[in-house]
């Protein structure tokens, strides 16, 4: 489920019992939209780096010792473990650390982006 539509779900849950959502609900909700941005990101930077290498799912389940559709599963964002997460980034020659750098910086890229005006504060 996308951030936006997390949002969605959880706004209309409270809005239906006539309530605003409390501080701590508020913190809960964020953390929860930075989470599945977070993922959506890693699936994002998982797939460049494979159009990068010029390799296709098939070769890099292939040296990771996966499925296709593990591979398939991760870029698509559906299924994302730990183990298949550095099986992938070996298979690629890359290492999870510098994945998860640059998730770092594209969300906070985003956030300047942000509070730059250049895009909503409700895009995800």
């Amino acid at each position: 489920m996308t951030a936006a539509a997390l949002t969605s779900v959880i706004m209309s849950d409270d809005t239906s019992e006539g309530r605003e959502l409390t501080a701590e609900e508020r913190e809960e909700l964020e953390r929860k939209k930075l989470d599945e941005l977070r993922l959506q990101i890693t699936a994002l930077k998982i797939k460049e780096e494979r159009t990068i290498k010029k390799m296709n799912q098939d070769e890099v389940a292939n040296a990771a010792g996966l499925k296709r559709w593990n591979v398939s599963d991760v870029e698509q964002n559906r299924s994302m473990s730990l183990p298949t997460l550095w099986r992938i980034c070996d298979a690629l020659d890359i290492s999870l650390g510098v994945i998860l750098a640059r998730v770092d910086r594209a969300i906070k890229d985003r956030e300047e982006e942000r509070r730059l005006g250049l895009v909503r504060s409700d895009d995800t």
